[in-house]
């Protein structure tokens, strides 16, 4: 697992300093996990995690999971701890012999900068899949291989391509392509349904916006106008090009879906119902 990049982090409910943090706790043991980004320290969506971090314990097949209100006092108590608050927490649940430990710190973000959002960011692709889509469990090999591609390349992100050659998702994003009207994405059962893209569907089926869900062939792609990326860390951030084929990054669509993902995040962190 990632390391804490604070002077404190939670484990179990309790506060301790980050020398004490111990990497063979997570080690070789199942761990499912969720980063959500803490804006004016305020948790994003934490309901939603939450929820997404208990369901992919069932799926990963951890039993005995603590109660949620245990994950919420974590956050709540690191947040109050950790100065600034703004970042990205990790939260996680790990089982280590047939014994269930909780986790909260910070771990470091990368989020985009404002060229990149205006003139999008490049991506690369390669062979890869998850086992359990669906489940956001720690895979060490996959996360070094995608790290390691993006430094080599000068990549903000890497597209993961099954064994049919569909594009399916990003190592830590999903993928959304627009052609005319209509927007598309990969099909849910093959994915990790990210809170963010649950967002995007949300803003679409708000604003009567055609959104289909199918298989993304990589010899396909040049049918596609527009794409972006939806994660928590980027929000929706436009791509400018994967691999070699290039994509317009000023369609208005696109565009109207970053303005009103932005005003979601202002509601969020306001409380306001949206």
């Amino acid at each position: 697992m990632l390391r804490p990049e604070r002077e404190y982090f939670v484990k179990d409910g309790l506060v301790m300093e980050t020398w004490q943090f111990d990497p063979a706790w997570s080690k070789r043991r199942r761990t499912v996990y969720e980063v959500m980004r803490i804006i004016n320290g305020i948790p994003l969506f934490s309901e939603e995690h939450i929820s997404r971090l208990f369901q992919s314990a069932v799926y990963a097949g951890i039993k005995d999971t603590p109660d949620p209100a245990l994950i919420m006092e974590s956050i709540a108590k690191l947040i109050q701890t950790c100065k600034p608050d703004d970042g990205n927490i990790l939260i996680s649940i790990v089982r280590k012999n047939n014994q269930i430990h909780t986790f909260a710190y910070y771990v470091g973000h990368r989020y985009p900068t404002q060229i990149e959002y205006t003139e999008g960011v490049t991506v690369r692709t390669m062979k890869a899949i998850r086992k359990l889509p669906n489940a956001k469990i720690w895979n060490a090999a996959l996360w070094k291989k995608a790290e390691y591609l993006k430094s080599s390349s000068d990549a903000y992100e890497v597209l993961l391509i099954d064994k049919k050659k569909n594009i399916t998702e990003g190592s830590k994003s999903n993928i959304f392509f627009i052609r005319g009207d209509s927007v598309f994405t990969t099909t849910e059962s093959k994915v990790l349904q990210g809170i963010t893209r649950q967002k995007v569907k949300e803003l679409c089926n708000k604003k009567l916006i055609s959104l289909s869900e199918k298989e993304i062939p990589m010899k396909e792609l040049s049918f596609y106008e527009s794409a972006f990326l939806s994660g928590t860390s980027p929000g929706i951030l436009p791509v400018k090009m994967i691999d070699k084929v290039r994509f317009n990054v000023s369609n208005k669509l696109m565009r109207n879906l970053m303005a009103s993902y932005d005003k979601m995040l202002e509601t969020s962190i306001q409380g306001l119902p949206e």
